[in-house]
């Protein structure tokens, strides 16, 4: 029933000065939590969906200069980050949370730490998945600036 349907469905079964029988009475009460328990179903459906698009790690990476870096620090969801390649700026990073499956996306966000005029000068950074829980990150540097980064990062499930 609607609410419309359940508040007519009181008006009528428990009117003022009626006899109403237990009937009537059990009939309004199970409307109400039909619709009750119906919406209670609907609620639990959007939150699981809202939830589920939600990333499932968030973590950074910081000292990182492009090019040069060697020690790298690291927060959040992120247990682990090491350079891969220095000489190309690829940084494997592992994460608490391990993904449902490989259908996952990670997006990364670059902060400047230092001075933004020598820090703007990064490409996108590029993701390529290894594993649930691993992924290598990179970007590159257009003029060799030195330059304090971090990359802030979301992994969310795409399943």
């Amino acid at each position: 029933m609607t609410p419309a349907e359940i508040r007519a469905l009181i008006s009528s079964n428990l009117a003022d000065n009626s006899s109403i029988t237990a009937v009537k009475h059990r009939a309004v009460e199970n409307e109400l939590i039909n619709y009750a328990e119906a919406t209670n179903s609907q609620l639990d459906t959007l939150s699981t969906a809202f939830l589920a698009s939600l990333p499932k790690n968030k973590g950074w990476v910081g000292n990182f200069n492009p090019g040069t870096s060697t020690t790298l620090t690291f927060g959040g969801n992120v247990t682990n980050a090491t350079l891969a390649n220095v000489a190309e700026s690829i940084i494997s990073v592992t994460v608490l949370n391990a993904m449902p499956s490989m259908n996952y996306v990670v997006k990364g966000y670059v902060e400047s730490m230092g001075g933004l005029s020598e820090d703007n000068t990064v490409g996108t950074v590029v993701f390529k998945k290894i594993s649930t829980s691993q992924f290598q990150i990179s970007t590159g540097e257009f003029d060799n600036e030195n330059q304090n980064l971090k990359i802030h990062l979301e992994v969310t499930s795409l399943d």
